[in-house]
């Protein structure tokens, strides 16, 4: 078995890396996106133009490229270390519950069945899109791990200390060389992936004072957000 916590204090090293990450992507925004946009604009305005198919076609592949790319620079800025929050008060649960048409209509496509545990657990001072994000991720991350027809369970917990929200699957775990280095910008073990997934859910997590752990083995991996539990609340057996 494969146990790793990855956060601000066990995995300072990972931080490092992201942040020199983010403060690269924060840079050369500006100097990526004015020439894209610029382009992109011409693009479209030649694409109205245009009467031939064929090069309406050229235009729509052309157009597609550069929406790809601007998609790989907002990924970069989510990691940004002074992203302000909105935090409100929430309960995992119900945001669970907003987010599971689209994780069913993920897993239906792969075959996937998800299992839901979800007991009485206390509201958290939560940016909502951010965490939705990191859930997703999680999920979204377990369902390509899984094998046809298997099973995703999704489960929040109050232990002694945090509330929790776990991410079961039952794939064929983490090589360790990976495990290692999970949470560097780029890093991955899924082909034609940016790797950019994990880093977006530590970043999430240490903006909420949170931690992420990761428990792996042959016969599947669990993943969990970690909350520091408000001090008034007790365990919930």
């Amino acid at each position: 078995m494969n146990n790793i916590i990855i956060n601000s204090n066990v995995a300072a090293a990972q931080l490092d890396r992201l942040n020199f990450a983010s403060d690269m992507a924060a840079n050369l925004t500006h100097e990526i996106r004015n020439p894209l946009t610029t382009v992109h604009g011409f693009l479209q305005y030649f694409k109205r133009k245009e009467e031939q198919q064929q090069r309406i076609e050229l235009y729509e592949l052309m157009i597609s490229e550069l929406d790809k790319i601007n998609h790989i620079i907002t990924e970069f800025l989510a990691l940004d270390k002074n992203k302000a929050l909105r935090l409100d008060k929430l309960n995992l649960n119900i945001l669970l519950q907003k987010l599971l048409p689209s994780i069913l209509s993920k897993a239906a496509a792969k075959d996937i069945h998800i299992t839901l545990a979800m007991p009485e657990i206390p509201e958290l001072l939560l940016d909502k899109e951010e965490i939705g994000k990191a859930i997703l991720h999680l999920v979204y991350n377990a369902i390509e791990a899984s094998p046809p027809q298997g099973t995703v369970v999704i489960e929040t917990r109050v232990t002694s200390e945090h509330i929790a929200l776990l991410v079961k699957d039952y794939g064929s775990g983490i090589e360790t060389s990976v495990l290692e280095k999970l949470g560097t910008p780029f890093i991955t073990d899924k082909t034609n992936r940016l790797g950019l997934g994990l880093p977006l859910c530590l970043r999430i997590a240490e903006l909420h004072n949170a931690s992420l752990h990761i428990d792996t083995k042959e016969s599947g991996t669990t993943v969990g957000l970690l909350f520091n539990k408000p001090e008034s609340v007790c365990s919930i057996p």
